[in-house]
Parts: C-alpha cells; sequence; structure tokens
C-alpha cells in the first residue's frame, strides 16, 4: 500500500505475541519498533521483544477509556512523524492473515470432517478469519469463541448487537482507521483472578472481530475459567508433551466443550497460538498456591 516508508519506526500495543512477531520481521526488514504492553506482561515476553531490538514501554493496568492506555500510548506515538502505528486490533490484514494463510492450512489437513472451530479473542483477528474462510468452505460448520473472566465479548455474542454501546475513546479520530472514531463498547463479565490470562478478553467489537460476529458467523460463545486453562496446559503438559500457554490451554478447553456440544464423532479444530516458555508465574507453584490455582490433576 505504500503507507510504510523506509526508516519509520514501528509501533504496536498488545499483551506481547503479536509484538514479538512484529520485533521479530522489524529486524529482519530494519525497521525500529517501539512496543507498548500492560504491565502484568511477563518477563518472557518483553525479553523476547528486547532480544529483537524492540524498545518496550510497559503501561498501567487501566481501562481502556483511560489515556494511559497501551492502546492509547502506542497510537499516540504512532501519530509523529517517522512513525507507523500498525494497529493490530483495526488493521483487518490481521484477520486476513487468518483468512488466506492459517484457516486454509487447517482445511487442507482435515477437509469436510472438520465440524468446528473455537478460539479465545484478543484482538479477534483469529475468529473474524477463521470463520470467514470455514462459513465460505463449509456453511454449517459450528465457529463458537471462549472467554475467560471480564471479557465483555461471551455475553455479547449471547445477547446479539443489542449488547454494544456506541462511544468514543482518547484515540477517537487519531488514528487512519476508521473504527477508531466511534468505539462499540460492551460491558465486561465478572472479572476473574488476575495475572493468568495475558492478550485476551476485551470490551469492545473491533474490526477483526467485527468481521465474523457482524456477518452473523459466530454460533456461540462458552464461558472459561482460569482453573480450567491452568488444568488443562498442566494436564497436555504431562499427558501430551505439549507446554503451551494459558490462552491456548483456554483453546483447547473450548475445543474439548465444541466437541461435547455436538456429540461423539465430531471434529473440532483450535489454534495453540503460544508456548509455556513465555510465562513464568502461571507455572509457579508457590504463586499457583497463594491464588487456590495449584492443578489438582483433573485436566
Amino acid at each position: 500500500q505504500g503507507l510504510l516508508r523506509p526508516g519509520d519506526v514501528l509501533v504496536e500495543g498488545g499483551g506481547g505475541n503479536t509484538g514479538i512477531g512484529l520485533a521479530l520481521v522489524a529486524a529482519a526488514k530494519g525497521y525500529r519498533t517501539v512496543q507498548f504492553v500492560p504491565e502484568s506482561t511477563s518477563r518472557r515476553k518483553v525479553q523476547a521483544m528486547e532480544h529483537y531490538g524492540a524498545e518496550v514501554v510497559r503501561t498501567p493496568g487501566v481501562p481502556f477509556t483511560d489515556p494511559r492506555h497501551y492502546f492509547h500510548q502506542a497510537a499516540a506515538l504512532g501519530r509523529q512523524p517517522g512513525h507507523f502505528y500498525t494497529n493490530q486490533f483495526e488493521n483487518t490484514a490481521n484477520s486476513q492473515a487468518h483468512y488466506e494463510g492459517t484457516a486454509p492450512e487447517v482445511w487442507r489437513a482435515v477437509g469436510e470432517s472438520l465440524d468446528g472451530f473455537v478460539c479465545s479473542c484478543g484482538t479477534g483477528g483469529t475468529i473474524g478469519g477463521f470463520a470467514t474462510k470455514f462459513k465460505e468452505l463449509k456453511p454449517r460448520m459450528a465457529c463458537w469463541i471462549i472467554e475467560p473472566p471480564g471479557s465483555a465479548l461471551a455475553p455479547l455474542v449471547a445477547q446479539g448487537a443489542g449488547y454494544v454501546t456506541l462511544g468514543t475513546s482518547p484515540s477517537s479520530g487519531q488514528t487512519r482507521y476508521e473504527a477508531d472514531k466511534t468505539v462499540r463498547y460492551a460491558e465486561r463479565s465478572p472479572p476473574g483472578i488476575d495475572g493468568v490470562f495475558e492478550g485476551i478478553g476485551i470490551d469492545r467489537v473491533t474490526s477483526n472481530f467485527g468481521r465474523a460476529f457482524d456477518n452473523g458467523l459466530i454460533d456461540g460463545s462458552f464461558s472459561g475459567s482460569e482453573r480450567e486453562a491452568l488444568e488443562m496446559a498442566h494436564h497436555l503438559m504431562r499427558v501430551e508433551g505439549l507446554a503451551v500457554g494459558p490462552s491456548a490451554a483456554l483453546n483447547v478447553v473450548g475445543a474439548v466443550r465444541l466437541a461435547q456440544k455436538l456429540g461423539p464423532g465430531s471434529t473440532v479444530a483450535t489454534v495453540i497460538c503460544d508456548g509455556a516458555e513465555r510465562y513464568t508465574r502461571q507455572f509457579d507453584s508457590e504463586w499457583l498456591e497463594e491464588r487456590g490455582l495449584r492443578p489438582q490433576g483433573g485436566g
């Protein structure tokens, strides 16, 4: 599109995983990056970004309406000359990558026997791309989301568009993305235990999430708990030899739930979006014990 110029500084805000990928590509292409992350982001994610040469700025854990939120700090820097705000939330290249790449990859591996897909949502890019592609390939495919405590998206899907309230944000009209002008807010579900999940569970309809939600492509939603995700993470590590992060484990919880809902013989896909090596607290016995989250082995 010609929007990114040689020498520009790439700016992003989020929970860290996209930032790691962006920092990797930027290093390979010769760009600098500045990443704004919530202060709760794991130390290992921050270190990974820094290893690729990114400058990482920790921001307070404040509501989206607060200008100190990582999104707005990133948007403000991205407006400066010589900077480019990639905006993973409203930039639909995010969901398009899944539509063109990841979803067809899964379809080639499984094909017509695939009955359902489920994932949790951070930007909404995964469900936006997967649901759009899968509903084209197989209209009766069941496409669901699973969300952590405190997310607005599970009740939003359950109640429909009437659950949305229009409003503004500190970045309204300040980015090149149309959806930033008027924000579609949704009320969060009751909060859970802080510090388990990173980067999932938001309180607004992004352009990437809207790609699926606005077109009626999301068939339902599950609400998952911290304990379910951590039990699953430890189960996958000990039984399957898979070391996954909390949000990836929640995706697998969703896959089990959707398979149970669809019935015996059904085939359900999800995504393993990160590995356990990026997290320390969630696998620290003392930290888990203090919060009553020590896995009991139920899986």
